[in-house]
């Protein structure tokens, strides 16, 4: 039979071992490495496959895509990067494709004011989500104004994020080394 006082202690330890359970999936669940106002501005499902084959669909739009920095311009002054995209998972965390070579394997730009406004560790991100308006397309691949990014260093020590302060309604125009044009719709 046991005592009273053995009771409470297994009770609380039920009871501790219960909320530590409970805020775990609590956090879990509810936590984004994106702020809400962009996944509420988001199309919701867009991938890189459906953009490239449909990019007037998305003109003007914002989209989330995950990628890998692959190059790197300074051209029209503002600062170009090209992604080798990583499809994102349910948290928004960019992971290898399927098919190392199939549809989702592609690549993607985006544009920011100039590299002196991103945070120094940028280039030792190995990961990045980025969220970007749809501005045009440069040789099939779809160009992104950048909006905010979230990079994901091999070590914690490098995860940074960044948000553009520039004016929302400004379009860049894709330079003519890139080799692009802006999509009619």
């Amino acid at each position: 039979m046991m005592k009273a006082g053995q009771r409470t202690l297994q009770q609380q330890s039920w009871f501790w071992s219960t909320a530590v359970c409970g805020l775990i999936i609590w956090i879990g669940s509810g936590c984004s490495p994106l702020p809400s106002r962009y996944l509420k501005q988001a199309e919701p499902g867009v991938t890189l496959t459906r953009l490239a084959d449909t990019p007037q669909q998305y003109h003007d739009k914002v989209v989330i895509l995950g990628g890998v920095l692959v190059e790197e311009r300074q051209e029209g002054g503002r600062l170009w990067l090209r992604l080798k995209n990583r499809p994102l998972d349910e948290n928004y965390h960019p992971r290898r494709p399927v098919a190392p070579e199939g549809p989702e394997a592609g690549h993607f730009w985006v544009t920011a004011a100039n590299h002196e406004q991103l945070p120094a560790r940028y280039r030792k991100w190995a990961r990045m989500t980025v969220v970007g308006r749809v501005v045009g397309a440069t040789r099939g691949e779809p160009v992104l104004m950048l909006m905010y990014v979230r990079g994901w260093g091999l070590s914690s020590t490098h995860d940074d994020v960044w948000e553009e302060s520039l004016d929302p309604g400004y379009i860049p125009t894709i330079p003519v080394g890139l080799h692009g044009e802006f999509q009619s719709q």
